[in-house]
């Protein structure tokens, strides 16, 4: 059963939000959208010419009036009420596809802003294709989403008695629904990569396959810093029937000669060697 996405607002903006990166091209973009309206018409705050060609897309409610920027996000992660994620795509088209749908949920969202139009707000965080897939799947393994690219109908339901009002709520939701009596490893206790390929694969394993099962891991720096890799912290997902899964990390490349580095993804008491 997946939780309902707009009942674990915190814990999703703050694993979508990449505002702080230290590369400018790897920060979040956050900007206004008009509810009947697609990416890229005058007046939204931001041209698409300015959003990534490719990554992670998001939709969210914020209070009516609100900017739609990076302080929003930051506030939303922080909030456990009038900011709810809605919606999340690897591909803007696609988000633009949901837009033309969402006039007709208006006034069912108005109900729980007193009858005002909530601000819609949208996210994109710049990620390699393979990157931003993985990741999407993540997020809609774990989570209900009110609006996707799926021709499905959901209410929404922002129930106040059920919501996740921290990060640390959702991840013990999580692990309540999927369970931790199993093992779970790291495949390889170090892994390799050339720093021009954009990303890193790393493979976990667990001792059952028998329902969906949900862990926990952090990047950690060592002699590579975050000047060399995207930060991540958060979810992998094994799928129902499967002994494996995997996550996959961005690498920033900055052509620059330098020597051997490394950071650490930590897993529990586990950490594995990433050298680039």
């Amino acid at each position: 059963v997946r939780l309902i996405a707009e009942q674990n607002g915190p814990y999703i903006f703050n694993l979508l939000d990449h505002t702080n990166d230290d590369s400018e091209y790897y920060q979040t973009k956050v900007f206004p959208v008009p509810s009947s309206s697609s990416y890229g018409e005058s007046g939204i705050g931001i041209e698409k010419t300015e959003l990534p060609h490719e990554g992670l897309f998001s939709l969210f409610l914020a209070p009516p009036s609100s900017k739609c920027d990076r302080n929003t996000l930051e506030q939303a992660a922080v909030s456990n009420s009038e900011y709810y994620p809605i919606s999340i795509e690897d591909s803007s088209n696609t988000v633009d596809g949901i837009l033309m749908n969402f006039p007709c949920r208006l006034n069912e969202l108005k109900a729980y802003y007193n009858g005002k139009t909530p601000s819609l707000c949208g996210t994109a965080t710049y990620m390699n294709t393979k990157v931003a897939a993985s990741r999407l799947l993540t997020f809609t393994n774990i989570f209900n989403f009110l609006l996707s690219s799926e021709p499905t109908y959901r209410r929404f339901l922002p129930n106040k008695t059920n919501t996740c009002l921290t990060s640390a709520d959702t991840m013990h939701s999580i692990t309540s629904e999927t369970g931790t009596d199993y093992t779970i490893r790291f495949v390889k206790k170090e892994v390799t990569v050339q720093e021009d390929a954009g990303f890193i694969n790393i493979k976990l394993v667990r001792d059952t396959t028998e329902k969906m099962g949900v862990t926990f891991i952090r990047t950690v720096p060592e002699l590579a810093d975050l000047n060399d890799f995207v930060p991540y912290d958060g979810p992998v997902v094994f799928i129902p029937g499967s002994s494996t899964a995997s996550v996959d990390i961005s690498i920033k490349f900055d052509n620059k000669e330098e020597g051997t580095e490394y950071f650490s993804l930590a897993l529990k008491n586990t950490k594995t060697r990433i050298t680039a």
